[in-house]
């Protein structure tokens, strides 16, 4: 992996953790905000769920981008075998061992 790789994967962990924050802040976990209580109550929920539900979002987003980190990284050096890269990943990804055999793949030489 490249210092440009790494780079891309620490701001996207830290824009997540802190968009988490913000958001979590915003909709009442540590703290009431009529606004959004408000909004809940339309929703038909309380701002405790209704900001459980956004931090979930965020979450399962944060777990999209880190799943297709090697084919992302592929993609960015423009391997050949970027779509095998990928199916690769979108099937044996969940496993560990998947993943990082999709991770190493993307990051050899092409030619």
């Amino acid at each position: 992996m490249t210092k440009k790789d790494f780079k891309i994967m620490g701001i996207l962990g830290l824009s997540i953790m802190l968009l988490g924050l913000l958001v979590s802040t915003y909709f009442g976990i540590w703290g009431g905000n009529k606004g959004i209580t408000k909004v809940a109550a339309f929703l038909g929920m309380s701002a405790m769920v209704l900001g459980l539900l956004a931090i979930a979002a965020l979450l399962l987003y944060g777990i999209y981008c880190i799943y297709f980190f090697p084919w992302k990284v592929a993609k960015n050096r423009n391997h050949k075998q970027k779509e095998a890269i990928f199916v690769l990943n979108l099937c044996l990804g969940w496993t560990f061992l998947g993943w990082v055999i999709a991770l190493v793949w993307a990051n050899t030489s092409q030619g």
